[in-house]
């Protein structure tokens, strides 16, 4: 199986297939690195003909981008090292998607949140949208976005939507009141029990 690649607005767009989620912030943005936020999400698959496709049209999208910015500007970028993609030393290959969770408008500096559109496995909108945990099993709609920086050309995964397939709640074990020391006082019941 070959993936399928769909042009839109310039860059190659593709579905995964199912991936499990690692790390992801599609929901609420990660702050640690940038404080305007970071919608994201990691997986790891194995190294096959389908994702070796997206590599290869990776590889191939950056460097027509360096070559028409080159025939462009004069100025022939360096390609970045910094790949959205490590490969493992297991067999398999971890992809990174990113993408910024808000962009200011040049024009008129009006500042636009962007969000990850969620979708069930019947293609329904999830209304309202659901924290998607690590462990989660997923499919990404994902853009090969290609940008240069100070003379330096890269590519990136951004997540554009997801499809969940298989929703993992983050919950804790539940520990019973004796566990913490608690025992039974006079006083109100204010909740009823689980």
């Amino acid at each position: 199986m070959t993936p399928t690649f769909t042009k839109k607005y310039g860059y190659n767009t593709f579905n995964t297939s199912s991936v499990i989620a690692q790390s992801p912030y599609l929901l609420d943005p990660d702050t640690k690195f940038n404080a305007e936020g970071d919608l994201k999400c990691n997986f790891t698959v194995e190294d096959n003909d389908y994702w070796r496709g997206v590599i290869e049209r990776c590889e191939s999208d950056l460097k027509e981008y360096a070559a028409q910015v080159h025939k462009d500007t004069g100025k022939k970028p360096r390609l970045s090292a910094d790949l959205p993609w490590v490969e493992n030393y297991d067999g398999t290959i971890t992809f990174k998607t990113k993408r910024k969770a808000q962009i200011t408008r040049k024009k008129d500096k009006k500042v636009i949140e962007i969000t990850v559109p969620q979708f069930d496995a019947k293609c329904q909108p999830i209304m309202p949208m659901v924290e998607i945990s690590g462990g989660s099993a997923i499919n990404l709609n994902l853009e090969i976005y290609t940008w240069v920086v100070i003379n330096r050309a890269g590519v990136s995964l951004r997540p554009l939507a997801v499809q969940v397939l298989d929703l993992y709640e983050k919950r804790g074990p539940r520990r019973d009141a004796d566990e913490y020391g608690f025992g039974v006082v006079e006083g109100p019941v204010l909740l009823k029990p689980f």
